[in-house]
Formats: structure tokens, C-alpha cells, sequence
């Protein structure tokens, strides 16, 4: 579905086609969104701090951490009902 309407919208606001005024503005708006839309990483910088998040990514200026894990022992019960367990 976003592929179809990025298609449909990419042709409508292409500057080759469109010479409206802010033709080419709407064009570069769909595909950025486009490129946002498909890269989960950058949907995840754009959902938390914008496009200004997106741009500096680009820029390089964005450093990912490690990603970490942990080990919970917990029964389905326990996180039904909402019960704290002591940390170890």
C-alpha cells in the first residue's frame, strides 16, 4: 500500500510533469517519507525525534549503542496478575 501511493504521488508531484509552484517541495516530502516508511531504523529516529532525527543520520551524526539482554525468570501468572518480584 505505501509503495503503490508513493508511486501514484511521486508521479503526480514529479517536477518533470508537475510545474506548479511547490510541486517539487511535495515531491521531495514523498520521498522522504518513502525512505522513512521502508528503513525500520530510520522510523524508529523519526517516531522519536522528527525529521530533524532522520537528517542527522544522514549526516552521520547519529551513534547507535549496543544493544543489551537480560534474563527474566517469571511465570505467565505473575505477569497477568501484575505481581512485583524481588530483583536479584
Amino acid at each position: 500500500a505505501i509503495k503503490k501511493a508513493y508511486r501514484k504521488l511521486s508521479i503526480k508531484y514529479h517536477p518533470d510533469k508537475n510545474t506548479e509552484e511547490g510541486a517539487r517541495e511535495k515531491f521531495n516530502n514523498v520521498r522522504d517519507a518513502y525512505e522513512i516508511l521502508n528503513d525500520p531504523e530510520k522510523k524508529i529516529l523519526f517516531d522519536t525525534g522528527g525529521m530533524a532525527a532522520v537528517k542527522s543520520l544522514a549526516k552521520g551524526d547519529v551513534q547507535r549503542g549496543q544493544d543489551s539482554t537480560i534474563g527474566l525468570t517469571t511465570s505467565l501468572e505473575d505477569l497477568y496478575n501484575g505481581n512485583r518480584l524481588p530483583a536479584h
